[in-house]
Order: C-alpha cells, then structure tokens, then sequence
C-alpha cells in the first residue's frame, strides 16, 4: 500500500487532457468550522462555507457550482465545486459529439424502420391486390398463401362476407328465376282471355270473360304481392309449414284451365 502514490499529480497525470480542466474543479474540507484540506484551486478561507446542497457563486469573476455535504455528529462539512464554464464546455462537447454520429444515424435508422414496414406490408398490399383484381363474379375464397399468422382473421373473416355475398347472390338468382316464371302464367291467361274478349260477339260470353280477366288480374296482383314479400325475407330463416297440395292444385288448375280448354 505504502508504493501507492494518491497524490493529485500522480493521477491527473494518468490523462492527458485531465491538465486543462484541473484548474476548473476544487474541493474544501471543514472541520468544526476550519479548513483542514483544500485543493491548490480551492477557495480562500475569506468565502465561508456553503449551504449544504447545491450553490452558485461568483469568485474572481469566475461563477462556480458547489456542492456542499454536512456530516451529521461529526462537524465535518465537505464542499466540491466546479466552473460552470467547464460544465457548458462539455454539455456543448457532449452534444457536438452526439450530432454528428445521430446526423448520420438517423436517416439510416429511418431507412431501416422503412424497410421493415415495407416488408411487413407486402403480404397485406398482396391481399389488397388479390381482392381488387377479381371480377365482380368471383366470390371464391382467399387462399391463404404466405399470410403471416396475425392477418389470419382477417383473411377468415374477408372469406365468410364472400360466402355471405355468394349465397345472396345465389337466392336473388333463384328469386329471379322464380318471379319469372311464375309471372309468366297469369300474363299468358290475360293474353288469351284478351284475344277471346276481342273475337267474341256474345254479351254473356264477354262478361265471362272480364269476371276471368278480373279474376286473372287479382290473382296476378296476389302473386306480386307474395313474390315481393318474399324478396323482403329471402335474407332471413325460413320456418317451413305444410301445405295442402289438393288446394294448391287446384288454384293452379283453376288458372290455366282457360289455356287448356282452348
């Protein structure tokens, strides 16, 4: 231990540039209100001690940042302090020292940051494609391809509202189809009791047939009505009930019985 020089000197000495801020650190050691250690840039025993905490003071035109350290129940008192000049000098060092680095770092940071948005994005900006690029007719599903795990859901929940959509589609075709041609008789019972109102010369005869056109007319206006209420609930859960074929048949006969009479 006694080979080991602690001397201020010896370990400024161990850096170079330690020689150009020495002058701008001090330290003062009280005891019982004297000064018993100091630094060669300590103050004189003219400055008094400092309030315990930190304090700003102006010495030989110089302002100083101390820092002052009651020991309690010993009446020992230290105060380090340092030129606040010094402090600005390495604050501005410091940030001198930060820019340059961050003035280059930053764009290729940012360019990084881009480059793994961008490749993040890619299987979604496909997604997009896919699904802009179908035609109007095309409700199949989405194959999942290289979707990462997190657009899953998505891509299950794009998949159910393109089923949805295909089976409205496939009951607005089935309700078309079913409105066609179930129009398509009463039109053609009016069409031929029309011609027969228009060949007949009979009185009697051309009553009838205005009591059929009428009737004619009614049922079509009935069918109408049904094929419209259907139409509001096509999207909804049918709830099918029995029917009675013989009234059915009978209703259906009833309508073409003119057809099939001429």
């Amino acid at each position: 231990v006694d080979d080991i020089d602690f001397s201020m000197d010896n370990q400024l000495a161990l850096n170079e540039d330690a020689d150009d801020y020495a002058d701008a650190h001090m330290f003062r050691a009280w005891v019982n209100g004297k000064i018993m250690f100091f630094s060669s840039t300590a103050f004189q025993s003219d400055v008094p001690n400092q309030q315990a905490g930190f304090t700003n003071l102006s010495y030989r035109n110089e302002n100083w940042r101390v820092y002052s350290l009651p020991i309690p129940d010993s009446g020992i008192v230290m105060e380090v302090g340092e030129k606040i000049s010094l402090r600005q000098t390495l604050v501005s060092n410091i940030l001198l020292n930060l820019f340059f680095p961050l003035l280059v770092l930053v764009p290729v940071i940012g360019f990084l940051i881009w480059l793994g948005i961008n490749s993040g994005l890619r299987t979604i900006h496909g997604l997009v494609h896919q699904i802009r690029t179908r035609s109007p007719d095309d409700l199949s599903e989405i194959p999942v391809g290289d979707l990462p795990r997190d657009l899953l859901p998505l891509r299950r929940s794009i998949n159910q509202l393109l089923g949805k959509l295909g089976r409205s589609l496939t009951l607005e075709r089935r309700f078309s189809d079913l409105a066609a041609h179930q129009l398509r008789t009463p039109q053609a019972s009016v069409k031929l009791l029309l011609q027969m109102l228009g060949s007949t010369d009979d009185e009697l005869e051309r009553k009838a047939i205005i009591g059929d056109l009428v009737t004619s007319n009614n049922r079509a206006t009935h069918l109408i009505e049904q094929l419209l209420r259907l139409a509001r609930v096509s999207h909804h859960p049918l709830n099918p009930m029995p029917v009675h074929l013989y009234h059915l048949m009978a209703s259906t006969l009833a309508e073409v019985g003119n057809i099939i009479t001429s």
